[in-house]
This record gives structure tokens, C-alpha cells and sequence, in this order.
């Protein structure tokens, strides 16, 4: 196993990844008009 990223205000929000080699993308859903940059901000957690 290894780290999780979650969004740094919201850790209810998953992230889903796009490809399966180094420097695959990832996605989150997101509403920008109501909670605009902060659920941009990403953490690590262990």
C-alpha cells in the first residue's frame, strides 16, 4: 500500500486515476462556481 491524495478542505471527495504508468492522470469531480480553489488543494495523507 502506499499514500492517498485528498483534497486539503474535503476528504470526502476520491480521486480516480487515469492510466496505470508514471505521469498518468488523475480526475475529481468538482463544482469550480460554488467551491472554486480550495478543492484544487491537494494533500498527501499516509
Amino acid at each position: 500500500m502506499g499514500n492517498t491524495i485528498v483534497p486539503r478542505v474535503n476528504h470526502n471527495y476520491a480521486v480516480d486515476a487515469y492510466g496505470t504508468v508514471n505521469s498518468s492522470n488523475v480526475g475529481i469531480w468538482s463544482n469550480w462556481a460554488k467551491y472554486g480553489a480550495n478543492q484544487q488543494q491537494w494533500v498527501i495523507k499516509d
